[in-house]
Formats: C-alpha cells, structure tokens, sequence
C-alpha cells in the first residue's frame, strides 16, 4: 500500500515571491512576503515614476504627512491593504481587473512595474455557482 501523505490547507501558498496587487477599488494589497520585504511597516508612502510607471513603497510612520497605514487584510493576516484609490486615479492605473506584480526592494523602496502586463487576480468571491 502506498505510504500517503493528508494534505492540508496550510501546505498551500499561493505566492511565495513578494507581490503587489492593484484591485479594481484602488487599493493596493501585498501578500507576506511584500510586507516583509518592506520590513512590516505600519505605514507606506506611494511614490510613482512615470517615465518608467513604476510604483513605489516606502516604508514611513503613521505621523508622516504623505503616509498611507498598512491594515491586515482578513481574518488570519496574511496579506495586508493600503487605501490607494486617489494614488491610482492620480497615476491613471488600470483599474478593470485586480493585476498582481511582482515587488522588488531598491534603495530600501519596494517597486512595482506596471510597464509589465501583471497577473490578472481572481478570487472566489467572483464564483457564482455553488460547490
């Protein structure tokens, strides 16, 4: 007989690599990794390259003036939110689908291409047939 092994929910990570999310509300979600990588802060400010459309984080306090707060997002806080919907109207983001991109550390800022296509993000909020 085979020596099988039980699954379980917490073998399964849907992204390991740091990754930035841009919804279709304008806000902008990091996975475990992203907030990690950003050295969990409590707060970000939004920067923004437009010749190279490129979105940048930079970890701050929550008494910089420019800063966002960065809130767990769901019950087991695995991913966290940053209000950003003025932030991406302002850099004109697509915002008709949520698109995840992956997020790299430069100079202690956590960036984001947006010059690339990003992973078109689904949930199972959007299933509207039962199981």
């Amino acid at each position: 007989m085979p020596d099988f092994e039980t699954f379980t929910r917490k073998n399964a990570k849907a992204v390991r690599d740091p990754a930035l999310t841009v919804t279709v509300r304008g806000t902008i979600n990091l996975n475990g990794a992203a907030y990690g990588l950003l050295g969990e802060p409590e707060a970000v400010t939004l920067l923004y390259d437009k010749a190279q459309r490129t979105v940048g984080l930079r970890p701050a306090g929550r008494d910089d003036q420019n800063a966002y707060v960065v809130r767990p997002l769901g019950k087991n806080g695995t991913s966290w939110t940053v209000a950003a919907h003025s932030f991406c109207a302002w850099i004109q983001a697509d915002l008709t689908a949520a698109r995840r991109y992956p997020l790299a550390l430069e100079a202690g800022v956590g960036c984001a291409d947006l010059r690339q296509p990003g992973q078109v993000v689904t949930g199972n909020r959007a299933r509207r047939t039962p199981r």
